[in-house]
């Protein structure tokens, strides 16, 4: 989050941060979620691409938290709950069966 909110973001927003143009502040969200995406592709693993629109898609999301609290911290508690909750799952679904490929493909999307 320090590189993607912290530093990207906000480098991207300018002086934008608070109020200013909205599509400015959307694009700066879009951009540095796309890098985000791709920064989750691992180009070592088999995934290829396939982790890079949930993780786009999440960054979106932590993009807009930031923007709306202004906080860094606020993004870093969303995006630990989020790791959280996808961990319990994944720990529920290997309890009920489900295959290791596929347990570790979504573990790296919501990683």
């Amino acid at each position: 989050e320090l590189l993607f909110r912290g530093f990207l973001l906000t480098a991207l927003l300018g002086k934008t941060s608070r109020g200013g143009d909205r599509w400015q502040q959307l694009r700066a969200v879009v951009l540095s979620s796309a890098a985000f995406g791709a920064f989750h592709c691992s180009p070592w693993q088999s995934h290829g691409l396939r982790p890079f629109l949930p993780t786009a898609s999440l960054g979106v999301v932590f993009g807009l938290v930031f923007l709306k609290s202004g906080d860094l911290l606020a993004v870093v508690l969303v995006h630990q709950a989020w790791n959280g909750f996808h961990m319990l799952l994944l720990a529920l679904l290997a309890g009920w069966g489900a295959s290791p490929k596929a347990l570790e493909l979504a573990a790296i999307c919501y990683a």
